[in-house]
């Protein structure tokens, strides 16, 4: 038996026997399922390994999709081997190439492309492609994700990416594995230190189930399905629809402006939640949300975050506890600069109900409990990135609320009433509002008026029309 394996070592030690060995394996899969995958070198080593070099797989472009300079792994069956069943114990691959393009004027990408080869409905063998192996090592590889129709061609450059999974298996146009570590270098300088999960590819979606992973400052777990559109991965933003499940996350800013550079630094922000959708539609349901002075809960959906439409933001059965400070520090500086400075004023805030919020406008059908008071609010506004030109009406029950505060005025003090209005601007200058209702108690220059039904204009800020005073 010694002698047996060393004659095996010794033949496929021959230059000319790895080459054909090579050629006939590789031939079998070109011939069968209209590939252009190339093998340099197939031989066994003296540990009684296959030792592969320079393992070239060519996209429908004739360019590099897949390579491997050295790929080292024992082999269950050469009898199927020889037959394009392709049985690995462990395998080693060192400095691999992933280029997934997406060429000019094409919908798809050469990933998609070369793995619908193996998805024919007319299929030149009765069995599918086959790869397993129990135990994967990936070292110092590169992967890069490119689209020739964007502006910015170069979506995703990951360098350094060492990986071990166990179970890897390709089962014609289907990738599954176990993931147990996984650290990789963007070039975006985004780093992931470790990541272990469950991963499955297929041509309809990607799932990556119990994911555990951890950069410098963030820890993500959770379950996430990415199913494609027409595009594939092509048109990730609008094309790509998401089904995730976030429990006990940990987000820092610094990993989220690598990809979205409109946070506040340094700040990590917990989350547990339901996403689903794509990145400029989405929902995400019985959140709860934290980061430092901020908490959000309740349901949200946001859209046109990305693009450039003006986004628009429904929470429903929402509760916020914050300030205006900590909430520009915690939302994106696209709407962070569109909070009216007014809000200072209101000190802590916190606010429950149903609300939506888009770059000028908001209506809100909620309870806010404020420093300066307490408002039930049934209301709709325009032009709040210019709050001095606000437009307004509804209905606020407003107890012991001090207007004061929002008019910039010392004139008026706080009010309980119950009123509608319609009007705009806030400021001792702009404000211009029709009010009508009861007001229990109001305070004017230092006196405290109360039992007042009311009926006319407040402007700058001196009111003309109807007071019943009991």
């Amino acid at each position: 038996m010694v002698l047996l394996l060393i004659l095996i070592v010794i033949i496929f030690s021959i230059p000319s026997v790895q080459t054909y060995v090579a050629k006939k394996v590789t031939d079998n899969l070109n011939e069968t399922y209209g590939t252009d995958i190339n093998i340099q070198r197939l031989g066994l080593n003296w540990k009684g390994e296959v030792d592969i070099r320079e393992v070239l797989i060519n996209d429908h472009h004739s360019d590099t999709l897949i390579y491997t300079q050295q790929l080292q792994t024992n082999i269950l069956s050469f009898q199927n081997l020889i037959g394009g069943d392709l049985g690995f114990g462990s395998i080693v691959l060192d400095n691999a190439k992933l280029n997934v393009k997406t060429y000019k004027g094409e919908s798809v990408d050469n990933l998609y492309v070369f793995s619908e080869k193996f998805n024919t409905n007319e299929p030149k063998s009765d069995s599918p492609f086959s790869l397993f192996g129990n135990d994967v090592t990936l070292l110092n590889s590169t992967v890069r994700i490119v689209d020739e129709n964007l502006e910015t061609p170069t979506i995703l450059s990951l360098q350094h990416v060492n990986l071990q999974a166990d179970d890897f298996k390709i089962t014609g146009a289907d990738v599954a594995a176990q993931i147990n570590t996984l650290s990789l270098d963007a070039d975006r300088g985004f780093s992931i230190k470790n990541a272990k999960a469950d991963f499955s590819y297929t041509t309809e979606a990607m799932e990556i189930v119990e994911l555990e992973l951890q950069t410098e400052h963030s820890l993500l777990q959770g379950d996430l399905v990415f199913t494609y559109g027409e595009k594939g991965l092509g048109d990730f933003a609008n094309g790509v629809e998401i089904d995730a499940t976030f429990e006990e996350t940990k987000i820092s800013t610094n990993d989220l402006n690598t990809f979205y550079n409109e946070f506040g630094d340094d700040l990590i922000i917990n989350l547990d939640g339901e996403f689903k959708g794509n990145m400029n539609d989405f929902t995400l349901s019985s959140a709860q949300i934290t980061s430092v002075g901020t908490q959000l809960y309740g349901t949200y959906r946001i859209q046109n975050l990305l693009n450039d439409e003006d986004f628009v933001i429904r929470a429903d059965n929402h509760t916020i506890r914050t300030n205006y400070y900590e909430l520009r520090r915690f939302m994106p500086r696209v709407l962070g600069n569109v909070l009216p400075e007014q809000l200072k004023d209101l000190g802590n805030v916190r606010f429950q109900g149903t609300t939506t919020v888009t770059q000028s406008n908001l209506t809100t059908e909620s309870t806010v409990t404020t420093d300066v008071g307490t408002a039930n609010l049934d209301l709709e506004m325009t032009q709040i990135n210019d709050i001095d030109n606000a437009t307004y009406n509804g209905s606020a029950v407003l107890n012991d609320f001090n207007l004061g505060k929002l008019a910039g005025t010392t004139s008026l003090g706080t009010t309980t009433a119950d009123l509608t209005f319609d009007g705009s601007g806030f400021s001792q200058n702009s404000l211009n509002t029709k009010v009508e209702g009861s007001i229990s108690a109001f305070t004017f220059e230092g006196y405290t008026y109360r039992n007042i039904e009311i009926s006319g204009r407040l402007r700058n800020p001196i009111f003309d029309g109807d007071l019943v005073i009991d």
